[in-house]
């Protein structure tokens, strides 16, 4: 691999080999190496993750155990990643897990704070027997927070499948986030909410993210403590809104004609579990 070097893109992600420490040094001599998609498999008996390179990576797409991801991380000296993508592989993981990802999220938000654009961040694992037991809560906003430095961030998403852990994401953390991230254009949060969050939240993405286009959020709950006159009435560009809700279809749809007037009805279908908004 070492020897093609005007090579610009390597995309082993799914082959049915990981990528060894080996490969990955190699791979990281290559001098025009802008997209690198892999999959870190354990140590072959020679080459541990301790080198340094990918000079001009721009994109990375990596997939693996938290410690392994991490690892990599470390031996990129890029100053012009702009995209990272981590889906952490499904297996048994320790009592610790919880603070090894918000370690990650940590070293990516500080190796690649002047470049990075684009960070997508998805988990899920089966369960020994010694991890199932109970449930614990998670504030968002603490394994989230190195973003929030990021203020050029235009596309976040984010996925959290870990059944021990929910997560609690509450209305200060919206306008945190909101406040954070004004040139986002695309914000997807997929986990169960511990915490009921209120419609209004929505006004924080309307007011302070006007770049937004496509938002997908967890569930939020309309206690009809507002009237709709209360939220601004704004010219907003967002075109696609995902959300679980407890419907009621008429109010919905006039809050969410108020704030995001340009959705794309066709694009929001619902189905079971989203809005009935659009046939309204």
């Amino acid at each position: 691999m070492s020897a093609f070097t005007e090579l610009t893109t390597v995309d082993v992600l799914r082959c049915r080999s990981a990528c060894t420490p080996d490969l990955l040094r190699h791979l990281a001599t290559l001098p025009t190496l802008v997209n690198l998609s892999a999959e870190i498999g354990e140590t072959d008996g020679g080459t541990s993750i301790v080198f340094s390179g990918f000079p001009s990576l721009r994109r990375l797409h990596v997939k693996g155990t938290v410690d392994r991801v991490l690892a990599l991380i470390a031996t990129v000296n890029s100053p012009y990643v702009r995209a990272v993508q981590v889906q952490h592989v499904p297996e048994d993981v320790g009592p610790y897990f919880e603070q090894e990802w918000c370690k990650m999220i940590d070293a990516i938000a500080s190796r690649f704070e002047s470049s990075l654009r684009e960070i997508n961040l998805a988990t899920s694992f089966q369960f020994c027997e010694s991890t199932q037991q109970g449930r614990s809560g998670l504030r968002f906003l603490r394994v989230v927070r190195p973003l929030l430095a990021l203020l050029e961030l235009e596309s976040v998403i984010f996925s959290w499948d870990i059944e021990r852990t929910r997560l609690d994401m509450r209305d200060e953390d919206v306008l945190e986030m909101a406040n954070a991230w004004p040139r986002v254009r695309t914000l997807v949060l997929r986990f169960v909410n511990g915490w009921q969050l209120p419609v209004e939240t929505l006004s924080h993405w309307a007011r302070l993210c006007p770049l937004l286009i496509r938002l997908v959020l967890p569930e939020l709950m309309d206690r009809e403590h507002s009237t709709v006159e209360s939220f601004p009435a704004t010219s907003h560009g967002l075109r696609y809104i995902q959300f679980e809700y407890e419907p009621r279809s008429e109010r919905t749809t006039r809050i969410l004609d108020r704030l995001f007037p340009n959705l794309d009805t066709a694009d929001n279908r619902p189905s079971r579990k989203l809005l009935r908004w659009t046939q309204v």
